[in-house]
């Protein structure tokens, strides 16, 4: 019994003693092994997830602006359903034809940023200032009006687009007299003083168009002399098919639209980063508003009829190459978008085709620059003007 009792104690003892350094050293370094692979692991899905978010994310903005661009760009120079639009504007105003807003009906304009033309190879680090003299077309030296707010990106081209919007008023009444002016049953703030208006026959047959002269807190719209262009005098009568005067809650059978010019430029944001950018143009300004962030570059193209039929795009030009937009039949737009964040796992170096230019991002100040970790795609959409093709 004695000797069973002493070597159950030694037993114990050396089961209470543990484990050894060497044990204790290897079950450390196996787990260190496994937390560094579950570390990597989760890095490498994280990163995943991101670059696929920032994909779907571009993705989705270049469907946004396509849908927008091929709406404002389709419908270009629609002045209401009538077959023709009778001026009642002063054209003989330096305003007229001095302003790129919506006097001339010419449905879209565009500028072109020097050196971005088809062919020409543009690093979008390497630009310079945002001067107005960097953009020009076939007709004007330069950006006839004051850069928006915040300015123009260097490196993209500028696209204008006019087109109509129908206002939802009642109208009771449309005389001539001493000052000819539209009766409604309530004012409409969205017809601000010195727009273009279109008033329109809803059966089709006539348009006149010209210039509000009184406040849009009345809830009459007036066509007086004045402004700029102004409408011409001495003051013309409506066409016929427009005048009439009814009672209350009956509404004479027209419509009124007044006519729009909007700018699409690319410029940063608050958070400096590249955007598409559009303000309203006109005698009463606008306000600037941010469409979609991350859009890099844009270069646009106007598709041009050069010889027999006249009404079949066989060429497309850059902006300083067309000398009469009223011959553009359609409009290429191209897009270089940018991921919000550093979706990429290494810098990357990429040269993409926007409509013919070869635009590269990089920084020039960098030695052997190999680019950035930003994820890109290229986007083009091409889209004809409805109001131009027969």
């Amino acid at each position: 019994m004695k000797v069973y009792a002493r070597h159950h104690r030694f037993a114990t003892r050396r089961a209470e003693a543990g484990m050894s350094l060497l044990e204790v050293l290897v079950a450390l370094g196996i787990g260190l092994v496994l937390i560094a692979g579950v570390t990597q692991l989760f890095i490498g899905s994280n990163q995943a997830f991101l670059a696929r978010d920032q994909l779907a994310r571009m993705q989705e903005n270049i469907r946004f602006i396509s849908e927008r661009l091929q709406r404002d760009i389709r419908m270009a120079g629609y002045q209401g359903c009538a077959p023709s639009v009778n001026d009642l504007l002063d054209s003989t105003d330096a305003a007229y034809t001095g302003q790129p807003y919506v006097f001339d009906g010419t449905p879209v304009m565009g500028w072109e940023y020097a050196g971005s033309a088809i062919g020409n190879a543009l690093i979008l680090d390497d630009l310079g200032a945002s001067e107005a003299a960097n953009w020009t077309n076939g007709v004007t030296p330069a950006l006839p009006f004051t850069l928006p707010a915040g300015g123009i990106l260097p490196g993209s081209d500028v696209l204008m687009v006019k087109r109509s919007a129908r206002h939802d008023v009642a109208v009771t009444d449309v005389t001539n007299g001493g000052t000819p002016n539209i009766q409604m049953t309530a004012a409409e703030p969205a017809i601000a003083e010195n727009m273009t208006v279109v008033l329109v026959d809803n059966n089709c047959r006539v348009a006149d168009k010209f210039q509000r002269t009184n406040d849009n807190d009345e809830d009459s719209i007036e066509r007086a002399a004045g402004a700029a262009p102004g409408n011409a005098t001495p003051l013309a009568n409506w066409s016929n098919a427009l005048v009439g005067s009814v009672s209350s809650p009956a509404t004479l059978p027209v419509s009124v639209y007044t006519l729009e010019s909007e700018l699409y430029y690319i410029r940063n944001n608050p958070d400096d980063i590249p955007s598409l950018y559009s303000v309203r143009l006109g005698p009463s300004g606008g306000a600037t508003q941010e469409l979609i962030t991350g859009v890099e570059n844009m270069q646009v193209l106007y598709g041009i009829s050069t010889g027999a039929p006249d009404d079949v795009v066989n060429n497309y030009v850059p902006a300083n190459a067309v000398t009469d937009f009223d011959d553009v039949l359609a409009v290429r737009v191209a897009f270089l978008m940018r991921s919000t964040e550093l979706a990429n796992t290494e810098n990357t170096l990429v040269t993409y085709v926007l409509a013919g230019t070869n635009v590269t991002r990089m920084d020039v100040a960098v030695a052997g620059n190999e680019g950035d970790r930003f994820l890109r795609l290229s986007s083009t959409i091409t889209v004809g003007l409805r109001n131009q093709l027969r």
